[in-house]
Protein backbone atom coordinates (compact mmCIF):
# COMPACT_ATOMS: atom_id res chain seq x y z
CA UNK A 1 0.00 0.00 0.00
CA UNK A 2 2.78 2.43 0.92
CA UNK A 3 4.62 1.66 -2.31
CA UNK A 4 1.53 2.49 -4.38
CA UNK A 5 1.07 5.76 -2.50
CA UNK A 6 4.67 6.73 -3.27
CA UNK A 7 4.29 5.77 -6.95
CA UNK A 8 1.06 7.77 -7.27
CA UNK A 9 2.62 10.74 -5.48
CA UNK A 10 5.64 10.68 -7.78
CA UNK A 11 3.37 10.42 -10.83
CA UNK A 12 1.35 13.47 -9.77
CA UNK A 13 4.54 15.42 -9.03
CA UNK A 14 5.96 14.52 -12.46
CA UNK A 15 2.79 15.62 -14.26
CA UNK A 16 2.75 18.90 -12.33
CA UNK A 17 6.44 19.53 -13.04
CA UNK A 18 6.12 18.77 -16.78
CA UNK A 19 2.96 20.80 -17.38
CA UNK A 20 4.49 24.25 -16.80
CA UNK A 21 2.95 27.46 -18.03
CA UNK A 22 2.00 27.46 -21.68
CA UNK A 23 1.33 30.43 -23.87
CA UNK A 24 -2.09 29.75 -25.41
CA UNK A 25 -2.53 30.05 -29.14
CA UNK A 26 -4.89 32.71 -30.48
CA UNK A 27 -5.58 33.86 -34.04
CA UNK A 28 -5.11 37.63 -34.32
CA UNK A 29 -5.17 40.01 -37.29
CA UNK A 30 -1.82 40.95 -38.76
CA UNK A 31 -1.23 44.66 -39.25
CA UNK A 32 1.44 46.38 -41.32
CA UNK A 33 1.69 50.08 -42.11
CA UNK A 34 -2.03 50.84 -42.31
CA UNK A 35 -3.18 47.50 -43.70
CA UNK A 36 -4.99 44.79 -41.78
CA UNK A 37 -4.11 41.40 -43.25
CA UNK A 38 -4.71 37.75 -42.65
CA UNK A 39 -4.92 36.21 -39.24
CA UNK A 40 -1.82 34.66 -37.70
CA UNK A 41 -1.26 32.70 -34.54
CA UNK A 42 0.02 34.41 -31.41
CA UNK A 43 1.41 32.04 -28.79
CA UNK A 44 0.86 28.31 -29.00
CA UNK A 45 3.35 25.89 -30.49
CA UNK A 46 6.65 27.12 -31.91
CA UNK A 47 8.10 25.91 -35.23
CA UNK A 48 11.65 26.45 -33.97
CA UNK A 49 13.50 25.44 -30.82
CA UNK A 50 12.58 28.82 -29.28
CA UNK A 51 10.13 31.60 -30.14
CA UNK A 52 9.77 35.06 -28.62
CA UNK A 53 6.41 36.72 -28.02
CA UNK A 54 6.31 40.39 -27.01
CA UNK A 55 3.13 42.13 -25.83
CA UNK A 56 2.85 45.94 -25.68
CA UNK A 57 0.07 48.52 -25.34
CA UNK A 58 -0.28 52.09 -26.66
CA UNK A 59 -1.00 53.61 -23.23
CA UNK A 60 2.04 51.94 -21.62
CA UNK A 61 4.80 54.46 -20.89
CA UNK A 62 7.36 51.71 -20.32
CA UNK A 63 6.46 50.15 -23.69
CA UNK A 64 7.03 53.49 -25.40
CA UNK A 65 10.38 53.97 -23.66
CA UNK A 66 11.47 50.43 -24.60
CA UNK A 67 10.33 50.66 -28.24
CA UNK A 68 13.84 51.25 -29.67
CA UNK A 69 15.14 48.23 -27.74
CA UNK A 70 12.12 46.11 -28.79
CA UNK A 71 12.72 46.97 -32.46
CA UNK A 72 16.44 46.16 -32.17
CA UNK A 73 15.82 42.97 -30.16
CA UNK A 74 13.31 41.75 -32.70
CA UNK A 75 15.66 42.37 -35.63
CA UNK A 76 18.61 40.75 -33.87
CA UNK A 77 16.91 37.54 -32.75
CA UNK A 78 14.99 37.13 -36.03
CA UNK A 79 18.33 37.41 -37.89
CA UNK A 80 19.48 34.44 -35.81
CA UNK A 81 16.43 32.37 -36.75
CA UNK A 82 14.28 32.93 -33.65
CA UNK A 83 10.70 33.80 -34.69
CA UNK A 84 9.32 36.89 -32.95
CA UNK A 85 5.64 37.74 -32.59
CA UNK A 86 4.83 41.29 -31.50
CA UNK A 87 1.30 41.74 -30.16
CA UNK A 88 -0.14 45.23 -29.72
CA UNK A 89 -3.20 45.07 -27.51
CA UNK A 90 -5.17 46.20 -24.49
CA UNK A 91 -6.75 49.23 -26.18
CA UNK A 92 -9.23 50.26 -28.88
CA UNK A 93 -8.49 49.29 -32.47
CA UNK A 94 -7.73 52.82 -33.68
CA UNK A 95 -5.22 53.36 -30.86
CA UNK A 96 -3.59 49.99 -31.60
CA UNK A 97 -3.21 50.86 -35.29
CA UNK A 98 -1.68 54.26 -34.54
CA UNK A 99 0.81 52.71 -32.13
CA UNK A 100 1.61 49.80 -34.46
CA UNK A 101 2.36 52.15 -37.37
CA UNK A 102 5.87 52.91 -36.09
CA UNK A 103 6.92 49.26 -36.30
CA UNK A 104 8.48 48.39 -39.66
CA UNK A 105 7.59 44.71 -39.46
CA UNK A 106 4.09 43.26 -39.11
CA UNK A 107 2.46 43.10 -35.69
CA UNK A 108 -0.64 41.31 -34.43
CA UNK A 109 -3.55 43.32 -33.04
CA UNK A 110 -5.48 42.23 -29.94
CA UNK A 111 -8.17 44.90 -29.49
CA UNK A 112 -10.60 42.69 -27.58
CA UNK A 113 -7.88 41.19 -25.33
CA UNK A 114 -8.60 37.60 -26.39
CA UNK A 115 -4.93 36.68 -26.34
CA UNK A 116 -3.87 38.68 -23.29
CA UNK A 117 -6.79 37.35 -21.24
CA UNK A 118 -6.16 33.72 -22.20
CA UNK A 119 -2.44 34.15 -21.52
CA UNK A 120 -3.20 35.91 -18.21
CA UNK A 121 -1.04 38.88 -19.17
CA UNK A 122 -1.88 41.72 -16.81
CA UNK A 123 1.22 43.88 -17.15
CA UNK A 124 3.08 45.13 -20.19
CA UNK A 125 5.55 45.09 -21.70
CA UNK A 126 5.60 41.32 -21.48
CA UNK A 127 8.22 39.07 -23.04
CA UNK A 128 7.89 35.27 -23.24
CA UNK A 129 10.28 32.72 -24.72
CA UNK A 130 8.51 29.46 -25.57
CA UNK A 131 9.64 26.05 -26.74
CA UNK A 132 8.20 23.87 -29.54
CA UNK A 133 5.29 22.80 -27.33
CA UNK A 134 4.38 26.37 -26.37
CA UNK A 135 5.78 26.01 -22.84
CA UNK A 136 7.08 29.28 -21.43
CA UNK A 137 10.74 28.66 -20.65
CA UNK A 138 11.50 32.27 -19.72
CA UNK A 139 9.37 35.37 -19.22
CA UNK A 140 9.81 38.96 -18.15
CA UNK A 141 7.45 41.80 -17.33
CA UNK A 142 9.10 45.13 -17.90
CA UNK A 143 12.50 45.18 -19.49
CA UNK A 144 15.93 46.67 -20.01
CA UNK A 145 16.94 49.38 -22.46
CA UNK A 146 19.94 47.30 -23.54
CA UNK A 147 19.38 44.49 -26.08
CA UNK A 148 22.20 42.36 -24.64
CA UNK A 149 20.69 42.62 -21.15
CA UNK A 150 17.28 41.59 -22.50
CA UNK A 151 18.74 38.65 -24.39
CA UNK A 152 20.57 37.55 -21.27
CA UNK A 153 17.44 37.86 -19.11
CA UNK A 154 15.40 35.89 -21.65
CA UNK A 155 18.09 33.31 -22.40
CA UNK A 156 18.01 33.89 -26.18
Amino acid sequence: MKVWMVVIGLGVALLWWRSGDRLPGELLSEYRQGEVGLQRMAGGRCDQERCLTIVVAPWCGSCQQLDPMIIALRAEVEAQGVPVTLVVGMDKLDALKRYADHYERPVLLDPDRRFTKRAKIRAVPYFAVTDRKGKVVESLRGGYHDVAAMRSALGI
